[in-house]
This record gives structure tokens, C-alpha cells and sequence, in this order.
């Protein structure tokens, strides 16, 4: 084997072993994007826990091969990139999608995420949903009301018994 073809054979491999360790990932296309803007996009990505990794056409369409992932094909044209997403799936899609409408030279063109093919408009919509600390602050007002109302029933049981227990005192001493 050639060690042109090795190479190859290695970057597929880099390319199966992040696909297998990020179950979620989106492919986009790029063209006309300047290098600092480029940039830009990916650290504000990686402050969201997402990577952003530059792949060959060729290279990816064999990891797919590998992966059993075929279906995910179409979405390889031109110039590509793999977005490996972190925890947030939300704010990385938000991300994507405002750089996507100020720059048009980025195309999100599909994803997959927990054995499911994503289209650009699932992305689109994953885009419009609350962020994970939003949903995390509904989570904990959800849990944290009834026992407020709790709380403030039995305070005011409490209240409501001291005041007797006064009356009843004023009453004795009067």
C-alpha cells in the first residue's frame, strides 16, 4: 500500500472514530467564506461544545460506506464539513443557522442524530427550540412551585393557629 493511500485510509478512519464518538453530528456545505469568518464560526461552536471538522468528499462517502450511514450521501457536494455536536444541540443549531443567514456561503445541508436523518429544516426547527438552560430553569420552576404552594399552605396554617391560640390567650386574661 502506497503511503499516499495509507494516509487516506488513516483520515477515513479519523473521520469513522469521530462519528462513532459524537452520536449527533451535521454535514454543511461552505464556499465563499473568509477565513476569519470561518474561524469565527467555529469557536463560537466550540464554546457551545461542538467541532467543526473540514472532510473530503471522497473520504467521507466511504466512512458513510463503512458506518452503513449511505443514506446520508446526498448531502456530500462540493466543499464539506462535519459538525460534531456537544451536549447543546440546540444552541450549535442556532449557531449554524445565524452564520447561515448572514453568510450565504454556508449550506446546512442535512444532520443525524440517534439513528435518525435530518434534513436542513429539522435543523432549522431544532434551531427554534428553548436552549438546554432554559429548559433547565422550566425544570426547576416546574418542581419548585408546588412545593412553594406547599410552603405557604402550611405557613398560613401556621399563621392562622397562632392567631387562634391568641385569641383564645386574650380571651383567658381578659
Amino acid at each position: 500500500m502506497s503511503l499516499g493511500r495509507r494516509v487516506k485510509e488513516l483520515q477515513k478512519e479519523v473521520i469513522v472514530s469521530k462519528i462513532k464518538e459524537s452520536d449527533n453530528f451535521y454535514i454543511i456545505g461552505f464556499s465563499g467564506i473568509k477565513g476569519n469568518d470561518f474561524n469565527s464560526l467555529r469557536l463560537s461552536l466550540k464554546k457551545n461544545g461542538a467541532r467543526l471538522m473540514v472532510v473530503k468528499n471522497r473520504l467521507l462517502r466511504l466512512a458513510f460506506e463503512e458506518m452503513k450511514l449511505n443514506q446520508l450521501s446526498e448531502f456530500i457536494k462540493e466543499s464539506t464539513a462535519l459538525v460534531f455536536l456537544g451536549e447543546d444541540i440546540v444552541a450549535s443549531s442556532k449557531v449554524l443557522v445565524e452564520f447561515s443567514k448572514e453568510n450565504t456561503g454556508l449550506q446546512i445541508r442535512g444532520g443525524y442524530t440517534q439513528d435518525k436523518v435530518l434534513s436542513s429544516k429539522d435543523i432549522e426547527r431544532i434551531s427554534k427550540l428553548p436552549g438546554i438552560q432554559v429548559l433547565r430553569a422550566q425544570a426547576v420552576y416546574a418542581l419548585k412551585s408546588p412545593l412553594m404552594s406547599l410552603v405557604y399552605t402550611l405557613n398560613n396554617i401556621l399563621a392562622k393557629l397562632v392567631w387562634v391560640l391568641n385569641g383564645i390567650k386574650e380571651k383567658k386574661e381578659g
